[in-house]
């Protein structure tokens, strides 16, 4: 679990008091009594104690609360999950992600287009089939959009391309609704504009059912606090080492900044984060592998992610 919190003992700073020039930090410390106090920078940088959300929890149930909506400053919560199969020293660097090499999903500047989904066998498709029937995707319409929508009931049509009825700017969630006896995806099902068809937002191998993506990006008005972690392993079990990075491309850049570098060896995992990392509006987040030690490097990731309206 991804853990934010600043441990027993942590004294609540009263409304008022000076706390850091910067404004928008959250921090979450432990009372006394151990009841966890959200404390946020208001405009001029004070520090407040939030008491509605102040809570009988501790860190460790701290997502709990959250995604059982107790915490109401937060607009939404999620994580993101993410794999990358194979990374070898020879295709590095690569995103964790199903698609391999970098992700494809974030297009710079892009206009909105239809999204086009297909399979790469014909069991994923109409009734009488034996894989995934139909699906949902989840994204952004626009890039001023404040919130994101699905759109379900997606019939897929096998090695046919079909159409989503909406036009698109992200989408970085696939789901299976309706299966045929197989019960998941026979083959690889794969999302993209129809028009500009090297923006792939989404690939899901045969059996996954849904993707498994560490992109992601913020929503217009809203502020996002990312906590991220990576795993990794070796398809032989040997030993074997990487290192990854959390990237964000905020409004008006055309490349990502490294704002965290993250090591890994085999069979561990990064280390948690004491405090999250503050993302503007409309920025593209990504976990980035950027360099292994071995070919066959199987990597798992998660983005954490809580956000509040500007």
């Amino acid at each position: 679990m991804l853990i934010p919190g600043l441990g027993a003992g942590a004294t609540p700073v009263d409304d008022g008091d000076a706390y850091s020039t910067q404004k928008g930090i959250i921090v979450l410390g432990l009372d006394g009594s151990g009841n966890l106090q959200i404390l946020k920078t208001d405009t001029d940088g004070t520090v407040a104690v939030d008491v509605e959300n102040t809570i009988k929890t501790t860190p460790e149930n701290f997502w709990l609360e959250a995604v059982r909506g107790n915490l109401s400053d937060f607009s939404s919560v999620k994580v993101k999950y993410g794999r990358n199969d194979n990374i070898d020293t020879n295709t590095d660097p690569e995103d964790v992600w199903h698609g391999g090499g970098l992700y494809t999903g974030q297009p710079y500047e892009a206009t909105p287009e239809t999204i086009e989904l297909f399979s790469s066998d014909d069991e994923d498709g109409d009734a009488g089939a034996t894989g995934m029937l139909t699906c949902t995707i989840e994204g952004l319409r626009t890039s001023s959009s404040t919130a994101y929508t699905q759109e379900t009931g997606i019939t897929l049509n096998g090695q046919n391309g079909v159409d989503s009825a909406d036009t698109w700017y992200r989408v970085n969630r696939v789901i299976g609704e309706t299966y045929g006896s197989v019960g998941s995806n026979v083959g690889t099902i794969t999302a993209r504009h129809k028009t500009t068809t090297a923006n792939i937002f989404a690939v899901l191998p045969a059996g996954a059912g849904q993707t498994q993506i560490c992109a992601w990006t913020v929503p217009a008005g809203e502020t996002a606090y990312m906590w991220a972690r990576l795993g990794i392993i070796r398809a032989s079990g040997a030993a074997g080492s990487a290192r990854g990075s959390f990237r964000v491309r905020e409004p008006g850049m055309n490349g990502y900044n490294a704002k965290r570098l993250l090591d890994l060896n085999t069979g561990g995992t990064t280390l948690p984060w004491i405090a999250p990392e503050t993302i503007p509006a409309s920025s593209d987040v990504v976990l980035r592998i950027d360099e292994v030690s071995d070919s066959n490097t199987i990597i798992n990731g998660e983005i954490a992610i809580l956000t509040v309206t500007d």
